[in-house]
């Protein structure tokens, strides 16, 4: 009798700990639904993302009456970013594709005019001192 009467305690545990790891994993789902959807634009600065995100985390935290060190759940940065509106890259009059045909280094400052490209394939990516070197023949402002 006392065998069975923990093996009844025993599952009734399990099953206890096997229906709140259920709702953990829906609740996980459900705020990743939320911060990778096209609404949080990537949680990127560009459409204020960050902010968009930083705002639904504020609230979820209060929700759990998590405590602020101070009075929210923000605290206040600031760097320079680019975004990247109008802008074309034309190699012989063809337009090229941002993220196909070409990248922009995301620290990259703003310019206007004629540039060497830099062709960069496998060789190059393999072999980093003759990539810096086709980099320092295009000058200071390289495409990508």
């Amino acid at each position: 009798m006392k065998k069975l009467r923990t093996f009844f305690i025993l599952i009734f545990i399990f099953s206890q700990i096997v229906t709140g790891d259920a709702q953990e994993i829906r609740y996980v789902r459900q705020q990743l639904d939320i911060l990778c959807s096209p609404d949080s634009h990537g949680r990127g600065y560009y459409k204020r993302g960050d902010r968009i995100t930083a705002e639904h985390l504020a609230a979820e935290y209060n929700e759990f009456d998590l405590r602020s060190y101070g009075e929210d759940y923000f605290q206040d940065y600031s760097f320079n970013i680019n975004s990247l509106e109008n802008v074309s890259v034309k190699i012989n009059g063809n337009e090229l594709l941002f993220g196909d045909d070409c990248m922009m280094k995301a620290s990259s400052g703003s310019g206007r005019g004629k540039f060497k490209p830099v062709i960069i394939n496998a060789e190059l990516i393999l072999k980093p001192e003759d990539l810096f070197t086709a980099l320092d023949d295009a000058g200071k402002m390289p495409s990508f």
